[in-house]
C-alpha cells in the first residue's frame, strides 16, 4: 500500500485536518496548523504499527489534547492502525491523552 489520504482528527480540545502519505513503511504529513508529522511503520499481521513525530518548526501549536508544542518541540504517536485505513475511526494517544483519527483515501501513489 502506498496513498494519499486526508486527515481528520479530534480531541478533547478541538479538531483538525491535514495529509498524511502512508507507504514503504513511511508516514509524512502536516496539518493545517503547521504541524509536521514523519514516522515509520511495519506491517504485522494485517495491522500497520509504528511510531510518528509530530513536530513544529517555527511556531507553537495547540494541540487538539489541549497542550501546547513550542517551535522545535516534537512528541511521538504510537500507532497500531488496521491494514485498510480509511475504515472508520482510529485511535492514537498523544502524551497520554487520546485522539480519533479519520482518513480517507485521496489516491494511491505508485
Amino acid at each position: 500500500m502506498s496513498a494519499l489520504f486526508k486527515m481528520e482528527y479530534t480531541g478533547a480540545q478541538g479538531f483538525g485536518a491535514g495529509a498524511l502519505y502512508v507507504g514503504r513503511g513511511r508516514i509524512v504529513g502536516l496539518d493545517v496548523l503547521g504541524g509536521e508529522y514523519r514516522g515509520q511503520y511495519t506491517n504485522i499481521g494485517r495491522r500497520l504499527r509504528g511510531t510518528v513525530t509530530l513536530s513544529s518548526a517555527s511556531n507553537s501549536l495547540q494541540l487538539v489534547t489541549g497542550q501546547t508544542l513550542g517551535p522545535g518541540q516534537a512528541v511521538e504517536i504510537a500507532l497500531d492502525w488496521p491494514e485498510n485505513l480509511d475504515t472508520g475511526t482510529h485511535k492514537v494517544t498523544v502524551s497520554g491523552a487520546p485522539v480519533h483519527v479519520q482518513l480517507t483515501k485521496i489516491d494511491d501513489i505508485p
